[in-house]
C-alpha cells in the first residue's frame, strides 16, 4: 500500500569525477533519464504532497541518486518540506561531504534531517585526486564533517568508503583514527 523508501534525485549533477561513476564521461555519453539538471522546488512539494496520500507514512525518503544532493540551492528546503508533511518516518541524504559548510550543516539540521550519510572518497587529499579527479581541503573537509557531528542534535551520522578508495590495511587504519568516533 505504501513503498518502504522512496529515492529522489534532486540534481543531476556532481562535484567529482570519480573515476567508478557516470560523472566521469564527457555528458553526451552519460545517457541520463532527465535532460533536467536541477529538479523543480514546485515539482518536488507536488511529489511530497501525493507522498501524503499514501495509507501510511514511508520508513525512509532519501535524497540520492546520479549526483551530489548537497548541489541543489534548495536541498535545505527540500528536506524541510518533507519534514514539515510528515510523509516519511525519516528523511536522509546521501553525500560525498565535500560541500558540506557550517552554513549549510545548520541548515540540514533546522530542517529535520535524520540521517547523512558521507561516502569518503580516500582519507588524504591525493587520494581524493585520484579518485575523484577533484582537488579538496582534505583538512578543511574533516573540520567541516566535524562541524556537523559535533552539532548534529537527533541526526544520525553514518561515513563509508569504498574499498577503490583504500591504499591497504595501513589506510584502513587511517579511516578509522579519523572517523571512529
Amino acid at each position: 500500500k505504501t513503498p518502504l523508501v522512496i529515492e529522489i534525485f534532486p540534481i543531476y549533477a556532481c562535484n567529482f569525477k570519480c573515476r567508478y561513476c557516470i560523472f566521469q564521461y564527457e555528458k553526451a555519453k552519460r545517457g541520463f533519464i532527465s535532460d533536467k539538471v536541477v529538479m523543480d522546488f514546485g515539482l518536488y512539494k507536488k511529489c511530497v504532497d501525493e507522498m501524503a496520500l499514501f495509507p501510511d507514512k514511508i520508513k525512509v525518503l532519501r535524497f540520492v541518486g546520479i549526483g551530489e544532493p548537497l548541489l541543489h540551492p534548495q536541498i535545505a528546503e527540500m528536506v524541510a518540506y518533507t519534514v514539515s508533511k510528515g510523509v516519511a518516518h525519516k528523511v536522509e541524504i546521501i553525500t560525498n561531504g565535500s560541500l558540506l559548510t557550517p552554513k549549510l550543516s545548520d541548515s540540514l539540521i533546522k530542517a529535520g534531517l535524520s540521517r547523512l550519510v558521507v561516502s569518503i572518497q580516500g582519507t588524504t587529499k591525493e587520494k581524493y585526486k585520484e579518485v575523484c579527479q577533484a582537488e579538496i581541503d582534505f583538512e578543511k573537509f574533516i573540520e567541516n564533517l566535524r562541524y556537523f557531528y559535533h552539532h548534529k542534535d537527533q541526526t544520525h551520522v553514518y561515513i563509508k568508503i569504498v574499498d577503490c578508495a583504500l591504499a591497504g590495511k595501513k589506510d584502513e587504519q587511517r579511516f578509522h583514527q579519523i572517523f571512529g568516533n
